[in-house]
């Protein structure tokens, strides 16, 4: 009797055997040698190499990059990786294949990053790069920058520049005194309202700091500022709407230029129910018809323009005086 047994065995390895075969077959016709891979009849992708990503500066923030697909007819949305090697520490690859983060260490980093589409069975491809990320030169505050001259009273802004240095970076005012009302932030910014006028200006030195180690780097350089006095005040020569006797009048003047803040007054002469509040706000219930005169005063500074308010009767009024004078005849 025939060993069925064994020919059943026998039967077993043969297709297993053929089933390796077939899939050593099937995944080195699928290996293209690094651009990418594909089923039968499917494109594979085509990663883009130019333009390279940048080179990065340790501490400082990645420029910022994106991988592409150089290929077109793969279908998106694709999804990024890096597949070998590695990234330059502290950055990282996006699954949009954004590259991003601030570089902690100085080198030359080789990965290969791999795109996946969105086919159905995907498609892929792969490319290797190098990032290049350097050391930082010492800062240096931006040459020729100069913070503008002040005016006392107005608001204040100016912000320093510097270029190199391992972050964070701090400024600071290391010598002579920057004009009172202002303060230079850790960030540069020198921001306030100065609160003083010299006819000398204020001369001070800003230092720009690293955090390199152990010992941090710096630059310092030498500036002045000018506060003066702001030219005087003038009014907005825009005349006061027509007020109603007995009805509720409001009607706000403003001002340019001059020391904040102003201060308002009207003429001595009646102004027939009508106000001037502090703040330069004509209001009331006019009870007088006429023209009335109003001039303006500010702390320090004086100027004065005649403007006027016109109160005039209302229309009821003006009837009921008539029809009275009528029966009066």
């Amino acid at each position: 009797m025939p060993n069925t047994l064994g020919l059943h065995r026998l039967h077993r390895v043969h297709l297993l055997t053929c089933w390796a075969l077939f899939a050593a077959l099937s995944l080195g016709a699928c290996d293209d040698g690094g651009g990418g891979s594909s089923s039968p009849g499917q494109p594979s992708i085509v990663v883009a190499t130019t333009p390279a990503p940048p080179a990065g500066i340790v501490t400082n923030a990645y420029p910022g990059f994106t991988f592409a697909v150089a290929s077109a007819g793969s279908p998106s949305p694709w999804t990024w990786a890096v597949t070998s090697g590695a990234l330059p520490g502290g950055l990282m690859l996006g699954g949009d294949g954004s590259l991003t983060g601030t570089p902690t260490a100085a080198g030359s980093f080789t990965f290969t990053v791999t795109v996946i589409d969105s086919a159905q069975p995907p498609a892929s491809g792969s490319q290797p790069f190098t990032v290049i990320v350097n050391t930082p030169g010492p800062p240096v505050l931006t040459p020729g920058q100069t913070p503008p001259a002040g005016i006392h009273g107005t608001g204040y802004y100016f912000q320093f520049g510097e270029t190199g240095g391992f972050w964070p970076i701090t400024f600071g005012v290391t010598q002579g005194a920057v004009p009172p009302g202002l303060t230079l932030g850790a960030d540069g910014s020198l921001t306030g309202t100065p609160t003083k006028v010299s006819s000398t200006p204020f001369a001070f030195t800003v230092t720009v700091t690293d955090s390199s180690t152990p010992t941090p780097a710096t630059n310092s350089v030498a500036y002045a500022i000018t506060i003066s006095e702001p030219p005087p005040p003038s009014i907005n020569n825009t005349p006061p709407p027509t007020a109603t006797v007995g009805s509720l009048y409001s009607f706000q003047f403003t001002a340019s230029d001059g020391l904040a803040p102003l201060l308002w007054t009207a003429s001595s002469a009646p102004m027939g129910g009508l106000t001037v509040s502090l703040d330069g706000m004509l209001s009331g219930t006019p009870s007088t018809p006429g023209i009335f005169p109003i001039s303006r005063m500010r702390r320090r500074w004086q100027g004065a323009t005649r403007l006027g308010v016109e109160c005039k009767e209302s229309r009821e009024a003006i009837g009921s005086e008539r029809a009275a004078v009528e029966r009066a005849r």
